[in-house]
Order: C-alpha cells, then sequence, then structure tokens
C-alpha cells in the first residue's frame, strides 16, 4: 500500500465513525492477518449493510449526498470517501472485526457491474469469498508480494444456513456441513464438500411444490427444472422463475379448478442407504405393514395374494415368529 503510517484507519461501530491508529506497517500487516480467515467464517452479520451503505443510498434516492455541489458539505462527503476508497476501512460488531481493503470499498460503493440475476447494472453485493479475495490480495501487497487470482464463474447457490441437507450419515443443515462432509446427489451418489462460502444477508424465499414440500433459497439459486410449456430442461434461478411464473393455465375439472404447474423437477434417484445399526423391525418387513398391512393390540396383519412377499417375510423372522393365514 502506497501510504505513510503512523495510518489512521476510518472505523465504524454502532453507527458511530473513529478512526484506528497504526503506528507501522507491520502492525497494520499483522492486524489485517488476523481477520484473515477461511471462506464461510467471517461470520457477517447485519453490519454487512454498512459495507455498502453508500450504494444502497443511491440505488433508493438515486444521488449519493444530498449536499449542493462545491458546498462544504459536498466536499467534506467527497474527501471522506476518496479517503475510504484510498486506505479502506473498518467495521465492528461485537466481538467481529471487518477490514474493507480500499479497492473492495470502492468496488463496492461507486462501481456498478451488470447483476446477471437481475438482468441490469446495478452495485455489487457483498459475497464471503469476494471479501476474502480482497483480504488476500491486500495481504499479499502488504507483504511486498504479486497475486495471481483464479475464480470460478460461480460463487454458491443461495440458500439458509438453517436449510436441511442430506449428509452421508443422515440430516443436516447447510450452516453445520464442513469441507470433507459427504453429500446424497440427486442420482444417488456421494459428492464431498471442498469449498464452503458465506455469502452474506439475503432475501428468503420458500417455494413449495406440488406434493406440499418446500424449499428455502435466494433469487440466485438455480434449479434445472422441465419447462411444461416449452417442453425443455433449462437451468433457472428462483428470479427466473418468479418472472415467468410459477403457474399456466389453470386445468377446469368436473367439481374443481386445479393449479397447473409450469414447471417441474424430476425426483431423485434411490439413495443407498447402509448402516450397522440394529433395527428393531426389518426395512423390508415394515413396509410390508406400511403397504398393505395394519397393527392392532398384539398382532400385526398384512394382506395380499403374493405368496413371494410371505415367503420373503418368513425367511426374514425366522423360527422367533409365526405366520398364519
Amino acid at each position: 500500500m502506497q501510504v505513510s503510517f503512523p495510518l489512521n484507519i476510518p472505523t465504524w461501530e454502532n453507527d458511530t465513525w473513529f478512526t484506528t491508529r497504526f503506528e507501522t506497517r507491520e502492525n497494520f500487516r499483522d492486524f489485517v492477518l488476523t481477520l484473515f480467515k477461511e471462506p464461510g467464517k467471517y461470520n457477517f452479520d447485519a453490519t454487512i449493510d454498512q459495507f455498502n451503505a453508500q450504494a444502497r443510498h443511491f440505488r433508493t434516492y438515486g444521488f449519493f449526498t444530498a449536499a449542493a455541489e462545491n458546498t462544504k458539505d459536498y466536499i467534506k462527503y467527497w474527501d471522506d470517501q476518496k479517503l475510504k476508497s484510498r486506505i479502506g476501512c473498518i467495521f465492528k460488531s461485537g466481538s467481529e472485526t471487518w477490514y474493507l481493503p480500499r479497492d473492495y470499498y470502492q468496488w463496492l460503493n461507486t462501481l456498478p457491474i451488470f447483476d446477471k440475476l437481475q438482468g441490469k447494472f446495478d452495485f455489487p453485493q457483498v459475497w464471503d469469498t469476494q471479501y476474502h479475495i480482497a483480504l488476500y490480495e491486500c495481504l499479499a501487497e502488504l507483504h511486498y508480494r504479486h497475486v495471481v487470482g483464479l475464480k470460478k464463474r460461480q460463487i454458491a447457490w443461495e440458500q439458509p444456513h438453517s436449510e436441511p441437507v442430506l449428509a452421508e450419515w443422515g440430516w443436516s443443515t447447510m450452516g453445520d456441513i464442513q469441507i470433507g462432509d459427504k453429500l446424497w446427489n440427486p442420482d444417488g451418489t456421494l459428492t464431498t464438500i471442498i469449498g464452503k462460502s458465506n455469502n452474506g444477508q439475503s432475501d428468503v424465499y420458500q417455494l413449495f411444490l406440488g406434493d406440499g414440500r418446500s424449499v428455502r433459497c435466494g433469487l440466485g439459486h438455480r434449479w434445472e427444472v422441465y419447462d411444461r410449456d416449452l417442453k425443455k430442461y433449462e437451468v433457472l434461478t428462483t428470479q427466473d422463475l418468479l418472472k415467468r411464473g410459477l403457474l399456466s393455465t389453470p386445468i377446469k375439472g368436473k367439481k374443481k379448478i386445479y393449479n397447473n404447474y409450469k414447471f417441474a423437477i424430476d425426483n431423485v434417484q434411490a439413495i443407498p442407504f447402509t448402516t450397522n445399526q440394529s433395527l428393531l423391525i426389518d426395512p423390508y418387513v415394515m413396509g410390508c405393514i406400511l403397504g398393505d398391512g395394519h397393527i392392532s393390540h398384539d398382532q400385526v396383519c398384512i394382506a395380499g395374494a403374493d405368496n413371494q412377499i410371505f415367503d420373503e417375510i418368513s425367511s426374514i423372522l425366522g423360527s422367533d415368529y409365526l405366520l398364519t393365514c
């Protein structure tokens, strides 16, 4: 960083701005190093609204400052923004601290980009991985090093930390899974998590499927769907689905009108669960009871005309149980 020390960094905490002083380059470098973590562990909270407060103001009102051009307030505002764009700024919330390097602060607040999700130019959102990259570049500079960054095209699917996800050992949540854990794919195979990111705060939408199940996600979440009108598969974001509309012309039945869903998603393939646990009831027997049987008092009854089913049940239960017809 081409700045002189001691250095006073603008600092925000509890809606108040002050400065944090660093006497030497080494002091500042060590401070930034303490903030550098793995993606997904930066613990962003509502404070991220302050990261891009200027952009949010411009998006709402159409201008950065209401002060008349060339007035003292106008000059003071832009001098403050130029300072933050030159040396960055610090944000604090409880025990958490974040430093926004100068380029990242300027990018968030003054440089609109084309947002593919919204289909228009807008200010960038706060993403965990992009913040991580900005800190990495800052640390390289503070160590008098160069850095080459390779960035994948997509950052992550948008789902809340509390959304259930099926792991190898059973149900977990998006927030609790860790790098190295294995999750079930829709095709019935396992995949290993090799990276995890925290995309900050965004609106959560709950989409209900025709069978009553629901999924919570963000506007950027991607769905592989079958468009019944176009008769083809597509990968669409939640925002794309909402723009197109989720329903086609309703179907009129004899007694009621039925929803005509425009999109469908494939069922997942059977998952080959394995377990070493001792189960009280064999899964095959339980399936037969649920499908063709009932339980009353001290007996279990299963109806059917396929002797192969009863032979299989008898083989599983063994001589400890008596089957009668």
